[in-house]
């Protein structure tokens, strides 16, 4: 399957991993389904920051979901210089920053957690 014209290959063993976590964290079926959403759309979304950025750089980049979470892998007709592959890794987890905050304000104020914080 192909989005945002970037191919995405998903394998069953991601989902068999993903389904294995949660059922030895919960048993109710509505919590096992919405562990699985919620880490598909996370482990994609972080490859397609990977992705993006590989475009940037004039990169074919590939998305793969496998046993082990996700590989973003590109091809090239070009050299790329490492030092210009770098923000591509290190800007990706940038955009979750402002929801990592959201989230320890929500913990904090309405369940309590890190109270230390």
């Amino acid at each position: 399957m192909k989005v945002f014209r970037i191919p995405v290959k998903i394998e069953v063993s991601f989902f068999a991993i993903v389904v294995f976590l949660a059922l030895s964290r919960s048993h109710g079926i509505t919590l096992i389904v919405e562990w699985v959403v919620v880490v598909f759309v996370s482990v994609l979304l972080h490859e397609f920051g990977h992705a993006l950025a590989a475009r940037a750089f004039g990169l074919k980049p590939e998305i793969r979901l496998y046993q082990m979470g996700g590989l973003t892998s590109w091809r090239s007709e070009k050299e790329v210089a490492p030092l210009n592959i770098w923000p591509s890794v290190w800007l990706v987890p940038s955009p979750a920053l402002p929801w990592a905050h959201v989230f320890f304000f929500w913990a904090r104020c309405f369940c309590g957690l890190f109270p230390w914080i």
